[in-house]
């Protein structure tokens, strides 16, 4: 009991003092660089911090304090709590001496995004079947650099918006890569929100406008817009929620290059390409496509109307959707010349 309080003890001050804390013989070691008084950057926690499930330790903190709120529709004045828990093998911590072959933290964070004079992060930590609790000394939390730990494209920003709903100044470029994810775009809008953030570049407008929902700036910003929207469709089996998001997007602007890409994401759509959509996303893509379609659209457009689309949506079946492909093909074809 005495080596595992030993073990324990030394991992946990390592992560969280200013100082470095010499590691307890066994234990592992936590790379971590200061950047200034007071501020902790930690650049790097071994891969093997891993939970069960796969999915790295701060992408782990971001979903459980996505899960009650922060940075959304929560009181920001507040604190929140979120729950992790983090395994270490025998090989990386040794044994203890009462035969566990590991032990694994259960972390507590009590968030407080703003009200405070310095963002702050405090833990209760739980090793093996010792319980022991530390609070760390109020410490602000500037930048958290984990990408290597994480395994899809939401959870690669989990760091900057980590640090966003904590009221730290992020790297813009990576909060604004939420504002295109329909499963981050609340939290990323609110950081930029509450930094006073505003878009500068087209790029910058086309992704805030996605973002904040603002249709009359997704127009404006023309073919920009339409790029942003169609980089989060880059693989071959698009995210429902984005591909729903993206939709009434499509829809908003007007060019040749918009039209292009509303063939892509209905052809995506009919072929069964995604699971699910929010109900009318497709009927306003076909819509909007009567105006500015290509005639790429127009083998998606026939499936439609001949009941060969994909069975996933139910919204496919319906006599409105098959008359708005009727209609849409037909106006096409006149426009475009296609058969």
């Amino acid at each position: 009991m005495k080596r595992l309080r030993v073990l324990a003890l030394g991992v946990l001050l390592a992560a969280c003092s200013k100082k470095p804390v010499p590691a307890a013989t066994g234990s592992p070691a936590v790379k971590y660089t200061p950047i200034e008084k007071n501020v902790l950057w930690v650049s790097e926690i071994p891969s093997h911090y891993k939970s069960a499930n796969g999915y790295g330790l701060w992408s782990q903190i971001y979903s459980g304090l996505g899960s009650n709120g922060v940075g959304s529709d929560k009181d920001p004045a507040k604190s929140y709590d979120a729950t992790l828990t983090v395994a270490c093998s025998e090989r990386i911590c040794g044994k203890f001496d009462n035969g566990d072959d590991g032990w694994t933290f259960t972390l507590r964070f009590a968030v407080t995004p703003k009200g405070a004079s310095a963002p702050t992060l405090d833990f209760t930590v739980e090793a093996g079947s010792l319980k022991m609790e530390y609070v760390s000394k109020k410490m602000p939390v500037r930048v958290v650099a984990m990408d290597h730990l994480m395994n899809d494209e939401r959870t690669k920003l989990a760091p900057a918006l980590i640090a966003a709903a904590l009221g730290v100044k992020v790297a813009v470029p990576d909060v604004l890569k939420g504002c295109l994810k329909a499963a981050t775009r609340e939290t990323a809008v609110a950081a930029l929100k509450a930094g006073g953030w505003a878009p500068a570049s087209e790029a910058e407008k086309a992704a805030w406008a996605i973002g904040t929902g603002d249709k009359a700036a997704i127009a404006a910003t023309g073919d920009a817009a339409v790029d942003a929207a169609m980089s989060v469709l880059s693989g071959s089996f698009p995210r429902s929620d984005d591909v729903a998001l993206l939709a009434p997007v499509l829809a908003e602007v007007r060019t040749p290059r918009a039209g292009e890409a509303q063939a892509k994401v209905l052809t995506a759509m009919v072929d069964g390409k995604t699971l699910a959509l929010a109900p009318g996303s497709l009927l306003l893509l076909v819509r909007a496509l009567e105006h500015d379609g290509a005639a790429d659209a127009l083998p998606a457009l026939e499936k439609i109307t001949a009941g060969k689309a994909s069975t996933f949506y139910d919204e496919l079946k319906t006599q409105e959707v098959r008359d708005a492909a009727t209609k849409t093909a037909s106006a096409i074809r006149a426009r475009t010349g296609g058969k």
